[in-house]
């Protein structure tokens, strides 16, 4: 079976603490767009979404605790995406 979607973290996975992105991430997004993976980002913070989007990169479902009601870690966070039911930025 083929990877639909990659679930990643957005603090010191994808974003570093000074908002840079981390090394590897345009890669990583290349990598994701040529095999129609999706990118599902998961932030508890809408900011962090946003600051992906600024630096470019798009067309990813977003998931932040406002979308999925609770905070990282709960297993909402893995079905809410798996049921399609993210925004997209």
């Amino acid at each position: 079976m083929p990877i639909k979607g990659i679930v990643v973290d957005v603090s010191d996975t994808l974003l570093r603490p000074n908002n840079e992105l981390v090394d590897g991430v345009a890669r990583f997004w290349q990598y994701c767009n040529e095999r129609d993976i999706k990118v599902i980002v998961a932030s508890n913070h809408q900011s962090s979404i946003d600051r992906l989007r600024q630096l470019g990169y798009t067309g990813a479902f977003s998931s932040t605790r406002n979308i999925i009601g609770k905070s990282k870690g709960s297993p909402e966070w893995v079905t809410t995406p798996c049921a399609g039911r993210l925004a997209y930025p």
